[in-house]
C-alpha cells in the first residue's frame, strides 16, 4: 500500500494540494511511520479561494504550514468514526467542527463548512476523507513564526515567549566584518536543480521533547509531539 503522498500524486486531483504541502515542507512528515487522517481538498477546492489567495499563502510559509497542518489529524478515522465526533482536534493545535448527524441518511459529513465528497482513501499511514473547500484556521489565534494555532490568547502569547523568545535569544551573534561573506554563502547554496524542488529535505536540528527526550528535526514536529502525546506539557520550552 501506498504512503499518503502518493496517494494524492497518483489520483492527479489534487496538484495545488500536493504543491502546498512541497512548498510547507510537510512531505517527510506525510510519509513518516505516524498515522493522520488528512481531510483534502482537491483542485477544484482550490480553485473556489479568492483570486490571488493561494499565491498568497505561498508567499507566507507560516500561514501556508497553518491552513495545511489545519487540514490533518492525528491518527486514522474512518468516516464512521468522524460523523460520531462533533469536533477533533488538528496537528495544527485548532479544532475543526464535524457535522455528521445525518450520516445514517447517507448524508456526507461537514468539516466547519466543508463537504466530504468522497471518503475512506487508504494509505499506508492514514486515511484521506477529501473535501469541496480549503477550511481555514483562526489566525488571530496562529503564530506567525511557526504556523502552530491555539484555542486562546493567552496559549498563544506563552508558546511565543517559551519557544520563539527563547530561540531568538539563543541564536548567535554574526560578527559584522563576515556578514557579507556569509550572505554571499547563502545566495550560492540557495540555488537547487529543478530535480530537487519537489522533495525538499528538512534541515536537521537538535529539538528534543522536554517531557520524554524524543529527538525531532523541527520544533515544528516537536510541538505536534507535546500537543498528541504529552498535551498536559504543552507551552515548555524544547531541550536544546
Amino acid at each position: 500500500m501506498k504512503d499518503i503522498v502518493n496517494i494524492f500524486l497518483e489520483a492527479g486531483t489534487f496538484r495545488m494540494f500536493v504543491s502546498a504541502i512541497q512548498a510547507a515542507e510537510l512531505v517527510d512528515m506525510l510519509r513518516s511511520g505516524a498515522s493522520f487522517t488528512v481531510f483534502a481538498p482537491d483542485d477544484e477546492a482550490f480553485a473556489k479561494l479568492p483570486e490571488g489567495k493561494f499565491d498568497d499563502l505561498l508567499k507566507n510559509p507560516p500561514q501556508l504550514t497553518a491552513v495545511l497542518m489545519y487540514h490533518i489529524v492525528a491518527g486514522k478515522h474512518t468516516i464512521n468514526e468522524i460523523s460520531q465526533m462533533d469536533t477533533v482536534k488538528t496537528i495544527q493545535g485548532q479544532e475543526i467542527k464535524i457535522d455528521g448527524h445525518k450520516w445514517h441518511l447517507h448524508v456526507n459529513p461537514k468539516i466547519n463548512e466543508a463537504i466530504i465528497t468522497n471518503y475512506n482513501l487508504e494509505a499506508e499511514n492514514g486515511v484521506i476523507h477529501v473535501l469541496d473547500r480549503v477550511l481555514m484556521p483562526n489566525m488571530e489565534l496562529t503564530c506567525p513564526v511557526c504556523g502552530m494555532g491555539f484555542m486562546t490568547m493567552e496559549a498563544l502569547i506563552t508558546h511565543t515567549k517559551m519557544i520563539h523568545e527563547v530561540e531568538k535569544a539563543s541564536m548567535p551573534m554574526v560578527p559584522p566584518e563576515i556578514k557579507p561573506l556569509a550572505e554571499k554563502t547563502t545566495e550560492k547554496t540557495s540555488i537547487m536543480e529543478p530535480q530537487e524542488t519537489p522533495l525538499k529535505v528538512l534541515e536537521p536540528s537538535q529539538s528534543i521533547c522536554p517531557v520524554c527526550g524524543k529527538t525531532f528535526e523541527t520544533n515544528l514536529e516537536m510541538e505536534i509531539h507535546i500537543d498528541s502525546t504529552h498535551p498536559e506539557a504543552k507551552g515548555m520550552s524544547p531541550i536544546t
